[in-house]
């Protein structure tokens, strides 16, 4: 009778295989997961911006004053006029677009009025040239609502 010793165990190959599968899995995962926490904030800016938006129209309607939302370019930071420290941060890779609005030294301005209306825009608000989304202020009853758009 001939006795084969079989010695059992993975090859350094083999194990060097596994290892780099397991590494490729990481790192698409970790590049997902990763990508999606910026969009995220992203997401909550345009939310922010429309409930922004929302407040300042309130203010102008309660206070019988005309109020004025203000963007810097500079800072990037929108706010409230009177209310600088309550604004919004931009997020860094993010543009936002003002059809319609008044510019003056690097900022533009929305206004909201006492009886409701506004001055009217169209905010784009964009991350590397793609749409993150729209928000109109109508002129007359001064509403900020979402515009959907046709995905291309």
């Amino acid at each position: 009778m001939k006795y084969h010793s079989k010695i059992s165990g993975f090859t350094l190959v083999e194990l060097l295989v596994v290892l780099a599968i397991v590494a490729l899995s990481l790192t698409l995962v970790i590049t997902t997961v990763g990508g999606g926490l910026g969009r995220k904030e992203e997401r909550r800016f345009v939310m922010e911006l429309g409930g922004l938006l929302r407040k300042a129209r309130q203010h102008a309607v309660a206070g019988g004053l005309a109020v004025a939302v203000v963007f810097s370019e500079e800072d990037r930071r929108c706010w409230i006029e009177d209310f600088k420290d309550e604004g919004l941060s931009i997020p860094r890779e993010v543009e936002v677009e003002a059809l319609g609005a008044l510019r003056a030294d690097g900022m533009f301005y929305l206004f909201f009025y006492p009886d409701g209306a506004s001055s009217g825009a169209e905010l784009t608000v964009r991350r590397r040239g793609v749409v993150l989304g729209r928000i109109r202020v109508d002129p007359l009853t001064g509403l900020a609502m979402a515009v959907t758009t046709e995905a291309g």
